[in-house]
């Protein structure tokens, strides 16, 4: 990093006119970055092979890993809105029969560039989960256009948050344990 600053520094005199601006991304960044990644690994590996263990890989990966869901204000705000909400509009896609609507999400914002620039939110699987199965929608399309476009149905969902509440659950149990600096066995 040093001597890439330094010949930026060169650059900044030598052309004091260009604003050359550099950012590093902090470990929080990163750490998303890596689990996107693994996310479309990951996917990749069970859509080639649906084996038990690629199918835990793979729910681990989406309990685990945060999703860009391609968003936008409404031009109005509903009339019923309270002053502290923020209403959303989700892009979403339609089956060919126009009777089926599927929420879009994405593994990080570079996937969801690929397919269009826009407003985005990241969500977590407890708010995305509760955000799909709340609505009359089908399900969620990952990656679509541009990557694995990985179907979650309704169902598979309801699977997964089942799951995540018995993670959660356990992994509630071993803090309380841990502060009371109690054995969990």
């Amino acid at each position: 990093v040093d001597p890439l600053n330094k010949a930026l520094d060169v650059l900044r005199v030598a052309y004091p006119a260009w604003r050359v601006n550099v950012s590093e991304r902090d470990p929080e960044q990163e750490i998303r970055a890596a689990m996107a990644d693994n996310l479309r690994k990951v996917i990749a590996r069970c859509q080639k092979d649906q084996s038990q263990e690629n199918l835990n890989e793979l729910t681990a990966a989406l309990l685990s890993t945060a999703l860009i869901f391609p968003a936008q204000r409404p031009d109005q705000q509903p009339q019923n809105a309270n002053a502290n909400e923020v209403h959303l509009q989700f892009a979403k896609a339609r089956s060919k029969d126009q009777q089926k609507s599927y929420f879009l999400a994405f593994t990080d914002r570079a996937q969801m560039m690929k397919w269009r620039q826009m407003g985005c939110v990241e969500l977590d699987f407890k708010d995305y989960s509760e955000l799909v199965l709340q609505s009359q929608d089908e399900g969620l399309l990952i990656d679509p256009y541009v990557g694995a476009n990985m179907f979650l149905t309704r169902d598979m969902l309801k699977g997964l948050q089942a799951q995540y509440e018995i993670m959660n659950g356990i992994l509630t149990a071993a803090a309380d344990f841990a502060e009371k600096g109690e054995a969990p066995f």
